[in-house]
């Protein structure tokens, strides 16, 4: 969920940022905030079983099951044909940690968190003990892509392919036929491998099926279409199969209908990418609005999704569990999701003010220095001026 990787091709000129990707970077952020007020308090579990409700409420977290998915195909989409840059890390790094670390303290110090020396801790070294783990993940796979750049580099189109779909079928195929068993460690989505298995998707889209910086566009409604059919396809099988394989086995198969690395939502996933490259968005109000929002995504998901606040956003402010099966519970996780989500918007403004200040001193351009003249640093934006990616 973090800014997009742009930069310019590793042997070709730069390329402009699609607005279209931004506009599916936005709307997967809305998503994951409606996921996130019923999913954060078990919200689903309270509804009526095959009620308006609870239907509506399926295909809400159905679609959203797909975003962060989707993130990691954008950032992967790009830095594919980008260069490595250690201010970039810095400056991940330097966001994460000033929500981790400030939110805490807010919210230990208004008591709405009992302090812990052990989460404190975890929310001064936020990347490191995966406090906030998609911030770990993400900053892993970035750190890693000039070598996964040269490993995209050196293979031809059939080996890659190969390799995407052995990697499909340990990561996605197995945990879904045997209903969770995870032998690969795929965490049900929650790990680095799996960023590197997407990583690698991306880069074979980029590469081999379409790169948005030179076609034009068009053919985008089939993939919304078969979007929505595997949507549907998928909160069917939760509705009517789920039940009588929970009887079966003696538990809820949840990735084989739900799991962000269950094939039905990787080629959702994959299909709603694909629908969001291929248009064109000419609008230019549309344009204006959607490049403004974009650097603030990611601060959205730093501030509701915090370990130390989210309970209290969903619980104590927006009581949601209350709502559970009022008739117009799916209106009511929609307006909390836009004021959570404008609330994001105004704190990451803010927050972009305090770092822009915080990267213009001289303690950070030294630390940027330091770190692009590290040995290891160096030897890796070596790596990544080599890692010709065909």
């Amino acid at each position: 969920m973090a800014d997009n990787e742009e930069g310019r091709m590793l042997t070709k000129s730069a390329q402009p940022r699609g607005i279209n990707v931004d506009m599916l970077r936005v709307v997967c952020m809305f998503f994951i905030v409606v996921l996130h007020s019923y999913g954060v308090v078990g919200l689903l579990s309270s509804i009526k079983p095959l009620s308006a409700n609870w239907w509506v409420c399926s295909t809400f977290r159905a679609i959203a099951s797909n975003a962060s998915n989707c993130y990691v195909l954008i950032s992967a989409y790009f830095l594919c044909m980008s260069r490595f840059s250690a201010r970039k890390v810095l400056s991940l790094m330097l966001q994460v940690f000033i929500y981790s670390s400030v939110l805490y303290l807010l919210a230990v110090s208004t008591g709405i968190r009992i302090f812990n020396t052990e989460e404190m801790l975890k929310a001064f070294f936020p990347v490191s003990t995966a406090y906030i783990w998609f911030a770990s993940c993400y900053a892993a796979m970035y750190i890693l892509s000039p070598f996964i750049n040269i490993s995209i580099g050196s293979m031809s189109r059939e080996k890659l392919r190969n390799l995407i779909v052995i990697l499909f079928v340990f990561l996605s195929l197995a945990p879904a036929v045997t209903l969770g068993h995870d032998a690969f460690g795929v965490a049900r989505g929650f790990s680095l491998i799996w960023f590197v298995f997407l990583y690698y998707t991306a880069a074979y889209i980029r590469l081999y099926v379409y790169d948005m910086t030179k076609e034009s566009g068009g053919g985008a409604l089939k993939y919304l279409c078969v979007f929505v059919l595997l949507i549907l396809f998928a909160v069917l099988c939760r509705g009517f199969a789920a039940p009588p394989l929970y009887r079966i086995y003696g538990r809820t198969p949840f990735v084989l209908f739900y799991g962000r690395t269950a094939p039905v939502f990787l080629f959702a996933s994959l299909s709603i990418f694909m629908f969001f490259l291929r248009i064109r968005v000419t609008n230019g109000l549309v344009s204006k609005v959607v490049s403004a929002l974009t650097p603030l995504v990611f601060g959205i998901y730093l501030f509701h999704n915090h370990p130390a606040v989210r309970g209290f956003i969903w619980n104590n402010i927006f009581h949601m569990k209350e709502y559970a099966n009022a008739p117009y519970l799916p209106f009511y996780i929609l307006f909390a999701a836009v004021c959570v989500y404008s609330a994001g918007l105004l704190i990451d403004s803010l927050r972009m003010r305090l770092q822009g200040m915080l990267e213009n001193t001289a303690v950070f351009k030294k630390a940027c220095a330091a770190l692009s003249s590290a040995k290891l640093i160096s030897v890796m934006e070596s790596v990544d001026k080599k890692a010709a990616v065909r």
